[in-house]
C-alpha cells in the first residue's frame, strides 16, 4: 500500500484501528482495517446500489455482457489531509495513515457510487448500456460487432 502511494507513515494518531487480511480470489490478501469503532461514529448515507438488482430488467435477448473491475478502486479517490488522523493503523509497531478511502470504512462505498456515477451517466448518454456496482462495471451491447466494441474499449479507457 506504501507503494501504491495508499497510506504514507504518521506519528502517533490520536485514534487508530486494527489491520487484518482478508483472501482475494486470485489468491492473495487485501488488507482491511477494523474501523467498527470509528464507523460508530459515522452517519453514513442510506443509498441503494441497485447494480446487480437491476440487470434483468436490462438485458434484452442475445445481449452480450463484459465485466470490469476497477483495481483498487477506493485507492483513487483521495482523503482529506484534515481526516487522514483518523485513518490510521498499526503495523509492525509503527502507525501508518490513509491518504484514500480504504476497505471497511462505512462512507468508502457511498462516496465512490457518487464519484463514478456522473462518468456513468455520460457513457450512457454516447449509447452504451452499463450497470454499476461499486467496483464493478457490465457493459452491454446487442451484437459483437466492431463499433460497438470500440465504443466499449472507448469507455473503458475514459473510466480507468
Amino acid at each position: 500500500m506504501i507503494s501504491k502511494g495508499a497510506v504514507t507513515e504518521s506519528q502517533t494518531p490520536p485514534v487508530f484501528s486494527t489491520l487484518f487480511l482478508v483472501p482475494r480470489k486470485d489468491g492473495g490478501q487485501r488488507p482491511v482495517i477494523n474501523f467498527k469503532k470509528l464507523n460508530s461514529f459515522i452517519s453514513a448515507p442510506h443509498f441503494i446500489i441497485k447494480g446487480i438488482y437491476t440487470l434483468k430488467s436490462l438485458l434484452q435477448k442475445e445481449d452480450w455482457l463484459v465485466k470490469i473491475d476497477l483495481k483498487d478502486a477506493y485507492l483513487s479517490i483521495p482523503i482529506s489531509k484534515e481526516h487522514r488522523k483518523y485513518l490510521c493503523f498499526e503495523f509492525r509497531d509503527r502507525f501508518y495513515q490513509f491518504n484514500c478511502h480504504p476497505f471497511g470504512l462505512a462512507l468508502a462505498p457511498w462516496v465512490f457510487t457518487k464519484t463514478l456515477k456522473p462518468i456513468a451517466s455520460l457513457v450512457q448518454e454516447l449509447g452504451i448500456r452499463l450497470v454499476l456496482y461499486i467496483d464493478d462495471i457490465l457493459l452491454k451491447a446487442e451484437t459483437k460487432k466492431k463499433p460497438e466494441i470500440k465504443h466499449q474499449a472507448w469507455c473503458i479507457s475514459y473510466i480507468a
